[in-house]
């Protein structure tokens, strides 16, 4: 199995760096999983847009927030499930 890089900040490729710092992935704690994809410039852009994307849908925060656990959890994705905003997963659990 290939084993990714766990990068930080100061880490990541300079291109990676750019992606995180514009879209607001590069404030304080960042995840396993965007430190993981930060090894490719590609993936993080990518997975950025989509993520900028979903949030212009007509959903709610927390609707949205309902789909990325669903989907999450449907696929057994343990870096996807960390990913999750923790607000939004006690709002959930909390009703």
């Amino acid at each position: 199995m290939i084993e990714f890089p766990l990068h930080t900040l100061e880490t990541v490729p300079a291109s990676s760096r750019a992606v995180l710092k514009d879209g607001g992935m590069a404030n304080g704690h960042m995840p396993k999983m965007i430190r993981t994809i930060a090894e490719s410039p590609t993936a993080l852009t990518g997975f950025a847009h989509l993520r900028r994307t979903f949030s212009e849908s007509s959903l709610t925060a927390l609707e949205q927030q309902v789909v990325y656990m669903t989907v999450s959890k449907a696929n057994a994705c343990h870096y996807c499930m960390m990913q999750i905003d923790g607000n939004s997963s006690k709002a959930l659990l909390n009703g």
